[in-house]
């Protein structure tokens, strides 16, 4: 039989045991649950943003191929009320460079938005709904603008700028689809610090 001091020293022995493990406990945390199926609404964000792709890919396509006539017609418009030689020189430089920039900066923001959408359902991960957000809200704001820089001109096919509206329309569709009820229900919740908790009782942060 063993001894009291034995049985004594099994039970401290335990309890230290345990106050150790608790620490690494916190410092791993436990690893998240199966959150299920995507939601349809996913799908849906894809499949207009595959249709926004397909309208952008026809502009791009289409601005390359009348590249020099679109530099034409931009150049007299950067002209306006430039009457300095030094300036008008920097405008005619601009006319050739900005439209070839336009168009690449919309073929990189299709190339960042795509991964980005895939990896929501992939990875279940909110980080990436919230970068694809900011991506497809600078191709919002670049929409009407290049509609009007590159292609406002009668000497353009009128079609195009109707697929820009159309692009914009689904680009905006695939945002909203990610702000759902049940988008938010299945993605982790957000980690972010709210002021108001700062101030309630038993919340210190050092």
């Amino acid at each position: 039989m063993p001894t009291q001091a034995e049985l004594d020293a099994a039970d401290l022995a335990e309890l230290a045991e345990k106050q150790n493990a608790a620490p690494r406990q916190t410092l791993r945390p436990r690893p998240p649950t199966d959150p299920g199926p995507p939601p349809p609404a996913l799908r849906w964000a894809m499949q207009l943003w595959i249709g926004a792709a397909v309208c952008a890919a026809i502009g791009v396509i289409y601005g390359f191929a009348r590249l020099g006539t679109i530099n034409d017609l931009i150049q007299p418009r950067l002209r306006e009320g430039v009457t300095k030689p030094d300036e008008l020189h920097r405008v005619d430089s601009m006319a050739h460079w900005i439209p070839a920039a336009c168009l690449v900066g919309a073929v990189i923001l299709l190339a960042i938005q795509y991964p980005l959408l895939a990896a929501i359902g992939r990875h279940h991960s909110r980080n990436c709904r919230n970068f694809y957000v900011a991506a497809a809200l600078a191709m919002l704001l670049s929409i009407p603008i290049g509609l009007d820089l590159l292609f406002g001109y009668h000497q353009i096919w009128v079609g195009l700028r109707v697929l820009g509206w159309i692009q914009f329309g689904l680009l905006a569709g695939s945002v909203v689809c990610l702000f759902g009820t049940g988008v938010n229900k299945w993605l982790p919740r957000s980690e972010r610090i709210r002021p108001t908790a700062l101030f309630r009782p038993g919340n210190h942060y050092k």
